[in-house]
């Protein structure tokens, strides 16, 4: 049969849809992951300020608030806040470091004032499991060819 092409090892091509993805470097993290990070440091921003608020109402004020520093917690968290909002590719790793900095504060803050302390605690235990949650949101390298050859 002439003109046929039963038997020929010519491959289709293969219907290339837009990703969401298209346009995101390696280590920046997917949409939705960005979104969950982002609303994830709104909180804890929220919850340091109700941290801050009670345990002024209380008396018994945390060690930011005794030496004056009342901010000082606020920084780091609201920098990795605007890392995710941006979509930095570094993101989860200055979430590691904004986890760790509530810690600290819990750890400094537990002689002075258990209560918030704890509630620092859990705050950075909340992050640290966001985080974590968001590595698997990370864009990884794209692999082009069926060699394995990645894309340029």
């Amino acid at each position: 049969m002439e003109g046929s092409t039963e038997g020929s090892m010519e491959a289709e091509p293969v219907l290339a849809l837009p990703s969401l993805l298209d346009d995101l470097a390696p280590g920046q993290l997917s949409p939705g992951w960005r979104t969950a990070s982002t609303v994830g440091w709104l909180g804890v921003v929220i919850g340091l300020f109700a941290v801050h608020d009670t345990a002024d109402f209380i008396g018994k004020p945390t060690w930011w608030q005794l030496h004056g520093l009342g901010l000082v917690p606020f920084i780091i968290p609201l920098i990795a806040g605007g890392a995710a909002y941006v979509n930095w590719r570094w993101t989860v790793w200055v979430s590691f470091i904004g986890a760790l900095s509530i810690g600290v504060s819990a750890l400094v803050s537990r002689t002075v004032a258990p209560g918030a302390a704890l509630v620092e605690a859990a705050i950075a235990l909340a992050v640290v499991l966001l985080t974590i949650a968001c590595l698997s949101g990370r864009v990884r390298r794209r692999v082009t060819s069926a060699t394995g050859a990645p894309a340029a």
